[in-house]
Formats: C-alpha cells, sequence, structure tokens
C-alpha cells in the first residue's frame, strides 16, 4: 500500500487545507494527510494548492455531499464544500488536465475507519458504508503514467454520485 518514492515529489509540492469538524482549518501538505485521521472527525471542505505541479486551471477536483449530491468541478485554489455548517463530505475526487509528465494517485480515510486507494485521477473514492469523509492523501509523482497516457480525466464521478442515488 506504499506509495514508489522513486518519482514522488518533495515535501512543498503543493498544500491541502481541510474544514475540519468542530476544529476549523488545518493545512496539509501534498504527499502527508490532510485532516485528522482517527479522529472521527468529518471534513467539510477543501482547497487544494498544487503550486508549481500544474497550471490552477489544470487541478480540479469536487465532492459528494451529504445527501450524495455532486459539489461542482472547481480549480486549484478555489474551496469546495462547507465551512462550519457540519454538512460532511461523502467523497473526494480531483483530476489532472493537460499536466505532461505528472500524475498522482490518492487515498482517503473515513469516520468508519476504512480506508480506500490508492486512486488515479478521476476517480471518486468514497467509502462502501458512505461514511463521511475524515482525511485526504494526495501524492504527485512525476514522469509518464504506468499506462503511456496524457494525464487527462473526464467524468468517473457522476457514475460513483449515481451510485450514491443521483442521475
Amino acid at each position: 500500500m506504499s506509495d514508489d518514492p522513486q518519482h514522488v515529489h518533495p515535501p512543498g509540492a503543493g498544500e491541502i487545507l481541510v474544514h475540519v469538524q468542530d476544529v476549523g482549518d488545518v493545512a496539509g501538505a501534498f504527499g502527508a494527510w490532510a485532516g485528522r485521521p482517527g479522529s472521527r472527525r468529518w471534513i467539510e471542505g477543501v482547497r487544494l494548492a498544487p503550486r508549481h505541479l500544474a497550471a490552477p486551471a489544470d487541478f480540479e477536483y469536487q465532492a459528494i455531499s451529504k445527501g450524495g449530491g455532486l459539489t461542482q468541478w472547481v480549480s486549484a485554489g478555489q474551496f469546495c464544500g462547507t465551512s462550519g455548517q457540519q454538512s460532511p463530505l461523502l467523497g473526494f475526487c480531483f483530476r489532472v488536465r493537460a499536466a505532461d509528465g505528472m500524475s498522482c494517485r490518492y487515498r482517503d480515510r473515513f469516520v468508519d475507519g476504512s480506508e480506500v486507494g490508492p486512486l488515479q485521477p478521476g476517480t471518486m473514492c468514497c467509502s462502501p458504508s458512505d461514511a463521511a469523509l475524515e482525511a485526504i492523501r494526495i501524492t504527485p509523482r512525476s514522469g509518464p503514467r504506468a499506462d503511456g497516457q496524457r494525464n487527462v480525466s473526464r467524468g468517473g464521478a457522476r457514475e460513483m454520485a449515481r451510485g450514491h442515488g443521483q442521475d
């Protein structure tokens, strides 16, 4: 389950800001857990800043909100979700568009103790039990993707949301 350290970007590659239930904003870094793993406190919202990894418009993310609805895709630097409204995120997805030579894997932890991942960009990550999101870990990697394709991912989340009762 460990990420291959050979091509992992160094610390400072980007930051993740999450709004944690009853705690507030908690900053984290790409390559490390963002949130409060093991605390059973959910994430209400997230903002990603990939810094030099990709242009902000090339790095997008969305979430499954309480009730199973999808948020809109937002670009790096924008907040996705809520803050201080006691409304947990149930899933998270990101994609990298037109960023040749850069890929990421990510995994999520949930308040029920489950962990999902590592996943490729464009894949919605959610708990099999629909538990709230507790922590996010994004590990950027340089070099070509294993499948030899460009790092462009579209869709994926819409299908996962359908599994949560959305059309």
